[in-house]
């Protein structure tokens, strides 16, 4: 994968890209569709979309947190986080979600664009805690966006991710298995990168999970086929039909085991 840095602005742009792309899948679900299951255990589309709008409120706390050093977390806790979320869901009517989403997105370009360099060097707290400077906030809204536009659950995949975010991602994957031990044993035959045509991943660790992991597990794919299947959101449902050759993507890839958990 591509090891290059990115820059604030170019993190800026990936973050209006995601945005589009989540809150183009959110106009989709209709009102009765609310309350439909999205790929989040326990959680509707409701709640996925009241978990982004409460995330991007959160996202501008740290930015106030940035841009006058005081002292402003995402959220008082994860139970509080949650807490919020319930209660947006049980409040807010179904017809209002999109309206809502779409002024909370605007609002949040509003405040990041109030940033100047100083600011983006703060050292502000993510969501897990940990301390990290106010530039991680436009990447880490993108990786919400393009994430939570799976889990409406309505037929978007990974497939449609830009390379750059797919890297990305990936990357944060394989890093949070090693943080936290998390075995994981994976042969990915990557039908449309060179850099990564067999891909052994072996983490050792010893956090227990659903599937055996002493002989890898053995899935072709696109990268971002085996990207969406890695994080846990299941396999495209159907490949994107690309129009210039006239094929469609990787068929599904039969019965295949349940990766190790991710955030």
């Amino acid at each position: 994968m591509a090891d290059n840095t990115p820059s604030t602005n170019d993190d800026l742009q990936l973050r209006m890209l995601a945005e589009g792309f989540y809150l183009q899948a959110l106009d989709q679900v209709t009102h009765a569709g609310m309350g439909g299951p999205s790929r989040l255990p326990g959680w509707t589309r409701k709640h996925v979309a009241m978990h982004v709008i409460a995330n991007a409120d959160a996202f501008m706390r740290l930015i106030e947190w940035a841009r006058t050093g005081n002292e402003n977390p995402m959220y008082p806790s994860r139970a509080a986080r949650d807490a919020e979320i319930e209660q947006l869901v049980a409040s807010t009517p179904d017809g209002d979600v999109s309206t809502m989403a779409h002024e909370a997105s605007e609002e949040l370009t509003q405040a990041l664009n109030t940033m100047n360099n100083d600011a983006w060097s703060v050292l502000v707290r993510t969501g897990q805690g940990e301390e990290a400077a106010a530039s991680f906030i436009p990447w880490a809204r993108a990786r919400e966006c393009f994430v939570h536009a799976l889990d409406l659950n309505i037929g978007y995949t990974a497939l449609d991710f830009p390379t750059a975010a797919a890297d990305r991602i990936f990357a944060e994957l394989l890093g949070y298995w090693k943080k936290t031990e998390t075995r994981a044993n994976f042969l990915f035959h990557v039908t449309d990168r060179e850099d990564l045509a067999e891909w052994h991943i072996n983490t050792p660790g010893t956090e227990k999970n659903d599937t055996d992991f002493s002989r890898p597990v053995e899935v072709t794919g696109e990268f971002n086929e085996l990207l969406q299947y890695a994080i846990g959101r299941g396999w495209p449902a159907s490949g994107r039909q690309d129009n210039a050759k006239g094929a469609a993507g990787t068929a599904t890839p039969e019965d295949l085991p349940t990766p190790p958990p991710w955030v």
